[in-house]
This record gives structure tokens, C-alpha cells and sequence, in this order.
């Protein structure tokens, strides 16, 4: 049997730290909080939520391309979209990053 690649190996790993979540003894604010303080916490989520404003983003984007038939209209309406996921992955970024490193709320 060949040994797993590096990227099977990372792939193990997101599920082991995702599965993580799932043993957590309750699901209350100080335990998730503790749980996203530990980088094995932090980082998953960081990724996922970058993952998921672009996955919305280019969702979203597919519907402007598809009911928005004026060319200028289709720039305009997909430059705000741009800004509104950045804007929400930042937010979202930010208020990991003050669970994270323990900032007061």
C-alpha cells in the first residue's frame, strides 16, 4: 500500500480539527470561545470563512450575469457585491481574530 500524500495528509488533518467541533463537551459560548482561542480552532474557521464569502460571492455573481442584461448595470451591481463579501469576510475576520487573541468584548 502506498504511503498518504502530503495533500491526503492535509486533508485528514481539516477533518480531524473540523471533527473536533463535534467532541466538544457542550456547545455553550465559553466552550466555542475557548475552542476558537486554540489556533487547531481558529485557523479551520478562518478558512472556512473566507471559503464561504467567496463561494457566495461567485453564487451571486452567477445570478447578476444571468437577470442583469445592461453591461453597465452588470459592472456596477457586481462591484458592490465585491465590496459587500470583502466587507462581511473582514467583519467576520476580525471578530475571529478578537475570539482569537483574547480581545475584550
Amino acid at each position: 500500500m502506498n504511503p498518504p500524500t502530503p495533500d491526503r495528509r492535509a486533508g485528514r488533518r481539516q477533518l480531524l480539527l473540523i471533527a473536533s467541533l463535534f467532541f466538544l463537551p457542550s456547545l455553550d459560548q465559553r466552550t466555542l470561545a475557548e475552542w476558537l482561542a486554540a489556533p487547531s480552532g481558529a485557523v479551520p474557521m478562518a478558512l472556512f470563512v473566507v471559503t464561504a464569502f467567496v463561494h457566495a460571492l461567485d453564487g451571486m455573481k452567477v445570478v447578476v450575469d444571468d437577470y442583469v442584461h445592461d453591461e453597465g448595470n452588470r459592472f456596477a451591481v457586481n462591484t458592490l457585491l465585491l465590496f459587500l463579501a470583502v466587507g462581511g469576510a473582514s467583519v467576520a475576520l476580525f471578530a475571529l481574530g478578537r475570539i482569537a487573541f483574547g480581545g475584550t468584548a
